[in-house]
This record gives structure tokens, sequence and C-alpha cells, in this order.
């Protein structure tokens, strides 16, 4: 799971299994003389939208409920098998079951932890 920045310089994503690995091995290892990494649970779904924002050294996971909507509803429109009835209604699912106040907890061991 290997990204690019802006600036071209390749990551980890923060979701990456092998890197959460490390981190459960190394445990305060991992961390630098100024961090302490933390793990939290985004519901898998989600796992493609979500934003890290770091605010005086201090991060915070988010989801990006609109484009996780806007993904699906895409899916949807693309499906063959469906009726036009029955897209409305699988459109109809997504927008009004789409944000969770679960969606980000800090102990969900089913769910790969995004570190931060």
């Amino acid at each position: 799971m290997l990204g690019r920045n802006e600036y071209g310089t390749r990551y980890r994503s923060r979701h990456d299994p092998k890197l959460v690995e490390i981190w459960q091995e190394l445990g305060a290892e991992f961390d630098g003389k100024h961090s302490k990494t933390k793990a939290q649970y985004v519901l898998a779904k989600y796992a493609d939208f979500y934003n890290i924002s770091e605010y005086d050294g201090s991060e915070t996971i988010s989801i990006r409920y609109e484009d996780y909507q806007v993904d699906q509803i895409s899916n949807i429109l693309d499906a063959t098998k469906q009726t036009d009835s029955e897209k409305l209604a699988a459109i109809r699912r997504v927008v009004e079951s789409c944000v969770e106040s679960n969606a980000i907890v800090d102990e969900l061991p089913e769910y790969p932890p995004v570190l931060k």
C-alpha cells in the first residue's frame, strides 16, 4: 500500500497492514522523541475515505462521507442488472445510512487500525 505525497515522496498508507504490524511489534520504540502513535479503527467501508489532519502536533481522523456517498452512488448507477426503481432505492439507502457516529473508534479489533 505505497503511495506518493504531493512532493513525490513514497509513503505507506496509515492503514497498511505491514505498517500496523511493525507498530504492534515495536511498541514504544516505534515513536520518536516527541510522538506517541495511537491506533484508531475506521469501519472497513470507509477505508478509502478518511483524512488525517494535524493541528499543533495533534492529529485527528475524519471521514469524507460525501466522497463515500458519491462513490457508492456511482457504483449503483453503473450497475446493469438493476432496474431504475431498484437503483433509486439503493441510492436512498446510501444517503440515509451514510453518517455513522461509530465510524471511528479507539477499540474494535475486527477492523484494521489507522495509525495517527
